[in-house]
């Protein structure tokens, strides 16, 4: 009889082991990512600290290094007693707005499932709602339903309505498709531009800003602090498209990485819908504007594309007119301008005279005689300064939105 109890508490007592010990499976993966703001450079930190179902660090954790300078970086059999890791990157990255590196680290934040996951990405958008999603859970929610309801109203934070989407980490800003174009333009707008004296304050700044919005998002889903969405718009008026472009296009090709750059213009312009009460939905053409100096807008001049204008005075040998316009949120604008009669002043070598690019926001280009000026820039006044001397005659074309074909034509004059 003793023995049979002693069997019996024998087999109970392996049989509870057993059991316990498959609950407690241990879970082991490997898995991959990128981190971007613009891509993180080689030697920036990945820690992967695991979570509880509570999404509180259990203490275990694991470090990598990014490997690339495309913001690669991965794990490889790691050991984990849950599927919830938060990933935490520390580093430089390249910053796309100034298409240079940035002046300090950075510490962007993803919380992930790696259930079903091989590659985890970790971006602003995923820092964005990582505060909001450890709040939802706190309430009661599942990771799954914190998760779903972080990302909807981060969303509509930014002007979109989307009810189904991948989860942030799957995102990347050099990919097709409108998260990924969300995802970028969300970079971007959090990222001024600004002249050399004052850029190595802007990764402090980007990180206090980013910071703002995390932690505003993280009581209700939105932003209730209006001095965040005024920065944002201030941020968006300093950005150069065209230049943007450029500088990721040119960053990847240096890395022989082949970039398909995401419609991002599109996100920002829906941004300024929402938030700008003075959004530029129509092209304007001022009658007069200053020549808006990177330091100075400087005095206003007469503008040579006003439509209304046709005919000039020179006033001295130094008679500054100046072409300015605004592209509108979601535009496109090209200006040529094809001289056609000139008759200088004795001692100066040209009628329709170029003077010096100031803050950039027209591209300009002059071929076989022929000016053409294309916005780099949408919702803010594009402006170049111009000398006009002695007499002369030109015709001007404007080119909106994708048109082939001018869709408005005129002659100037001037003496």
């Amino acid at each position: 009889m003793k023995a049979a109890i002693i069997l019996s508490v024998f087999v109970f007592i392996t049989l509870t082991f057993n059991s316990c010990k498959k609950d407690d499976q241990a879970i082991v993966k490997s898995f991959s990512g990128k981190v971007q703001k613009g891509p993180y450079l080689i030697g920036s930190t990945v820690v992967a600290y695991e979570l509880n179902e509570d999404l509180v660090q259990t203490g275990k954790s694991f470090t990598t290094e990014i490997t690339s300078n495309d913001g690669s970086f991965s794990f490889d059999n790691i050991e984990l007693e849950t599927p919830y890791v938060l990933l935490s990157a520390n580093g430089y990255y390249f910053n796309e707005v100034l298409g240079q590196n940035s002046s300090g680290p950075l510490t962007l934040n993803t919380i992930v499932d790696i259930t079903d996951k091989d590659i985890m990405n970790v971006n602003l958008m995923t820092d964005a709602i990582k505060p909001r999603v450890i709040q939802l859970i706190s309430e009661g929610k599942s990771y799954i339903e914190a998760n779903s309801q972080a990302k909807t109203e981060f969303l509509n934070f930014l002007g979109v309505i989307q009810t189904s989407v991948d989860d942030f980490d799957q995102l990347n800003i050099i990919e097709q498709g409108d998260m990924n174009s969300l995802l970028l333009a969300y970079s971007l707008i959090c990222q001024r531009f600004t002249g050399i004296m004052d850029q190595s304050s802007l990764t402090g700044e980007l990180a206090e800003l980013t910071s703002k919005i995390n932690l505003d998002l993280k009581d209700n889903g939105e932003i209730d602090d209006q001095s965040i969405i005024s920065q944002l718009l201030n941020n968006i008026s300093t950005l150069n498209y065209s230049n943007i472009r450029t500088n990721i296009q040119n960053r990847y090709n240096e890395l022989g990485i082949t970039a398909e750059i995401p419609d991002f213009e599109y996100y920002i312009g829906q941004f300024q819908i929402k938030y700008d009460p003075e959004v530029v939905l129509e092209y304007i053409y001022p009658l007069m504007s200053s020549a808006d100096f990177d330091s100075d807008p400087g005095p206003e001049y007469l503008n040579l594309l006003h439509k209304e204008s046709t005919n000039f005075e020179v006033t001295s040998s130094y008679s500054y007119h100046v072409v300015a316009a605004t592209c509108p949120v979601g535009g496109s604008l090209k200006i040529r301008i094809i001289p056609n009669t000139c008759e200088a002043d004795e001692g100066m070598y040209c009628c329709f005279c170029d003077w010096s690019v100031y803050n950039g926001k027209w591209l300009r280009e002059y071929e076989d005689g022929i000016w053409t000026f294309t916005a780099k820039v949408q919702n803010a006044n594009c402006t170049y300064l111009f000398n006009l001397q002695g007499t002369g005659s030109a015709t001007i074309e404007y080119y909106e939105g994708d048109m082939e074909t001018p869709a408005f034509t005129k002659v100037i004059t001037w003496e």
